[in-house]
């Protein structure tokens, strides 16, 4: 197996075989396993069908609105195609392999465009938005409980997001959802203008866990570290709940007193 980075340098728009073996030497493309082809300022990656032994790839941060060429890489597992413009995910139903895809950072505006995504019986792993890095969809704000949606559609998902959907946490991460509306809509209707937003403005659960690994843990040792996680990611929303609040009452204070002592 051969494992092939790209360092961030010299960019070409197209993906070419010679490219790929001038970087490696010469050798079969086909036993290639984890290709890494991220800020290379890539529109075309036609020839990426070679690579048919590809487990992991990651196309992120790259100008590709195209995922068809894809489709011969019947192994793949992992695909990363953050920041790229993709509006049409066609051809990626043919990657009957995959587990796990992020698609943050994109042109998806409709729920409906992710229809293909049913076709992908080993599909666990989703993201469509990444808070900590402000990459994400457009569906993300046009439709409203897109997550919920998105699970109906896609019922086999356990993380989407780097959310538990199912399995042990998924209620935890619901019930903070619900908390963090209320909490927010409530601040933005106090304030005319809320010095908070920049702040809090993304969701409580800002750090994600690490649902991946989670994943990977044998089923004893996945429940005690569920259990594990789901008492600290309470704890963690609790205290953050706490700040918010000091936070809007000192900013109510402090509005008022600027109303009294103009």
């Amino acid at each position: 197996q051969f494992f092939l980075f790209f360092t961030p340098g010299s960019k070409s728009s197209v993906l070419t075989s010679h490219l790929l073996k001038s970087r490696t030497g010469e050798f079969d493309l086909e036993s290639i396993s984890f290709l890494d082809l991220s800020g290379m300022g890539l529109q075309d990656i036609s020839c990426i069908g070679d690579c048919m032994g590809l487990l992991h790839l990651d196309i992120s941060d790259n100008s590709l609105s195209d995922l068809s060429h894809l489709s011969e890489l019947k192994l793949l597992e992992t695909l990363n195609v953050s920041c790229n413009k993709l509006s049409s995910l066609d051809g990626i139903e043919e990657l009957s392999n995959i587990s796990s895809l992020n698609l943050s950072g994109n042109m998806i505006t409709s729920v409906n465009s992710l229809s293909c995504l049913t076709k992908l019986e080993h599909l666990r792993v989703l993201r469509l938005h990444d808070s900590v890095q402000g990459f994400s969809n457009p569906v993300c704000a046009s439709q409203e409980n897109y997550k919920k949606v998105v699970c109906k559609l896609l019922p086999k998902l356990r993380t989407l997001d780097g959310e538990r959907v199912s399995g042990k946490g998924a209620d935890l991460y619901e019930m903070c959802d619900e908390l963090d509306a209320i909490l927010r809509g409530k601040i933005m209707n106090m304030l005319p203008y809320n010095d908070l937003q920049t702040e809090h403005g993304v969701a409580l659960k800002t750090i994600p866990w690490n649902t991946d690994k989670l994943l990977s843990l044998p089923h004893t040792s996945m429940q005690d570290k569920s259990v594990e996680e789901a008492e600290k990611g309470f704890s963690d929303v609790m205290l953050q709940c706490k700040k918010i609040n000091e936070d809007a009452e000192k900013a109510i204070r402090n509005a008022k007193e600027a109303l009294w002592n103009p």
